[in-house]
């Protein structure tokens, strides 16, 4: 994918009336060399690496230097808009959920009283859209991945997840534990490979589907009244 496509559509996913968003994004991070990292070593007399050992192949690593403008876009996209779409491998269908970004990775709680989501595990596809238009920006590869209590990230994520939680029926911080104890998710999504979809490379088709099966029903018939309803009479003209 080109990067100057990429760069250029970082202000779709910022949004004209948007903060800076906290995460790197394609300028935000000076790009180091190979040649420039390749010729300090050697002016110095030394032959080391950013890990510490004593390799010349491992002199040289562009993902501990500098986030590629795909990963920053997707960072941008992801941390912007609280609403995405995850679609199951073999679903045939994608399915909205707010979410919120921390350190790589988009996080969305389902369940009881939360939002319905499918079971996530293994491979997922995610949409992510430009907060500017609304429109699919990127559709990213990801991995889902559910968390327990005990995991590491649990802490974290419930938190934020809890912070960003509108019309929550108790305060923020007694989110986890109730989540907890209604048997909700938690899943990490985190983004596997580059995106299938970018500015520039779309595919042909709409992304549209039937909507997702619900038990809500439309409103029936109004009931009855005694004597019937009374009608508005028509105000007189002049």
């Amino acid at each position: 994918m080109a990067t100057a496509s990429a760069g250029a559509a970082s202000e779709a996913a910022r949004g004209p009336e948007q903060e800076t968003a906290s995460t790197p994004t394609t300028s935000s991070a000076p790009v180091v060399s190979a040649g420039s990292c390749g010729s300090s070593a050697r002016s110095s007399g030394t032959r080391g690496s950013l890990s510490g050992g004593s390799s010349e192949s491992a002199l040289w690593d562009p993902r501990r230097v500098s986030p590629s403008p795909l990963d920053a876009l997707v960072a941008e996209a992801a941390s912007k808009s609280g609403l995405l779409w995850v679609r199951p491998a073999g679903s045939a269908r994608a399915w909205p959920a707010w979410h919120v970004w921390l350190d790589g990775s988009a996080y969305v709680v389902s369940g009881p009283g939360e939002q319905r989501l499918p079971e996530l595990r293994g491979d997922v596809e995610l949409v992510l859209r430009s907060k500017d238009s609304g429109a699919r920006l990127l559709t990213v590869p990801a991995t889902a991945e559910p968390l327990s209590p005990a995991d590491e990230g649990w802490g974290p994520a419930t938190t934020a997840l809890a912070a960003s939680r509108l019309n929550a029926p108790v305060e923020p911080a007694a989110l986890p534990a109730r989540w907890q104890a209604a048997g909700d998710v938690v899943t990490r999504l985190h983004p596997a490979a580059d995106p299938t979809e970018a500015p520039g490379a779309y595919l042909d088709d709409s992304g549209a589907a039937a909507p997702a099966p619900t038990d809500a029903t439309t409103s029936g018939l109004r009931p009855r009244h005694l004597g019937g309803r009374r009608r508005r009479r028509a105000r007189g003209r002049g």
